[in-house]
């Protein structure tokens, strides 16, 4: 029994390109492709790509064929899937991107010194914050160096409002900010005219209302002790 294996050809434009159904079509084809893949209307793309067909039958018959080949429409799925995940991929290293700059404390990024320089070149005897070297700063806090601020006087700062704005675009992205509202109808239970009728004792009820409820007046209670 013989073991079937891919062809050749096919194998080196999996090596050679993220595309290569798009990438092994024929140039006008490839320019239908991406004009489609942006606008989404056959007769749009038709055009961009370049085609001349000016007679309006001839027009509409490239058209369908151009939506019909089985080769075309597979190139638009493999384009668009890769877009959509250097899409996600983005999105992805931007969410982790904010979050870290969301959890970073100024500690992360700062050292706590007793004498600094400011920058008069004066020495200042006084406990202060000051940058700590990139070498010392954990990778997933480096991107919280951002909010490092230096004031006029040479002092060094906490940009919160720098990290206010991370952990809101984090918010947004992850749609944290967005709250779940139950749009149903409240449950409403309704008794007819049941409330308006003259409440009969079961038969087989042993418990009279009088020995269960309280009929003393609480206000006089605690006036009387």
């Amino acid at each position: 029994m013989t073991e079937t294996t891919e062809p050749k050809t096919d194998r080196k434009l999996m090596d050679r390109f993220n595309t290569p159904v798009f990438d092994s079509l024929p140039v006008m084809h490839r320019a239908f492709v991406l004009a489609y893949c942006q606008c989404f209307d056959a007769a749009t793309a038709h055009d961009t790509a370049g085609y001349k067909n000016k007679i309006p039958e001839k027009r509409k018959e490239m058209i369908y064929k151009l939506t019909h080949n089985p080769k075309i429409l597979k190139a638009m799925d493999e384009y668009m899937g890769k877009q959509i995940e250097q899409i996600d991929s983005s999105k992805a290293a931007l969410c982790v991107r904010l979050l870290n700059q969301s959890l970073a404390s100024p500690f992360d990024v700062y050292n706590w010194v007793k004498v600094y320089e400011n920058g008069k070149g004066d020495i200042v005897n006084k406990p202060s914050l000051m940058p700590k070297d990139f070498a010392d700063v954990e990778p997933r806090f480096h991107c919280a160096l951002v909010f490092i601020q230096r004031g006029r006087d040479g002092s060094y700062g906490w940009d919160t409002m720098g990290q206010h704005r991370a952990t809101t675009m984090l918010s947004k992205l992850m749609m944290w900010d967005q709250e779940e509202k139950d749009n149903d109808t409240p449950i409403v239970f309704n008794f007819g005219e049941i409330q308006n009728g003259t409440y009969i004792k079961p038969a087989d009820t042993v418990i009279e209302l009088g020995s269960v409820q309280d009929t003393s007046d609480e206000i006089d209670k605690l006036t009387q002790h």
